[in-house]
């Protein structure tokens, strides 16, 4: 789903829909509060969940932020 905002302000230079944005800011600031008090997103190490979550993110923020 954050591909499906992201994609076009990335691609097409469009400008970001404010309520999208404010959803995927909800969702990154639910993962802050998630990962409060732990280094990973499932379990006790690093799975195949960080490295997905980290790529996500990652592009989240070189196409927007």
């Amino acid at each position: 789903k954050i591909c499906s905002v992201l994609d076009p302000v990335a691609f097409k230079g469009e400008q970001p829909q404010p309520e999208k944005m404010d959803k995927i800011n909800e969702a990154l600031q639910y993962l802050n509060q998630f990962l409060e008090g732990q280094n990973f997103v499932a379990g006790d190490g690093l799975t195949i969940a960080d490295v997905s979550t980290v790529v996500t993110v990652s592009n989240a923020e070189v196409r927007i932020f």
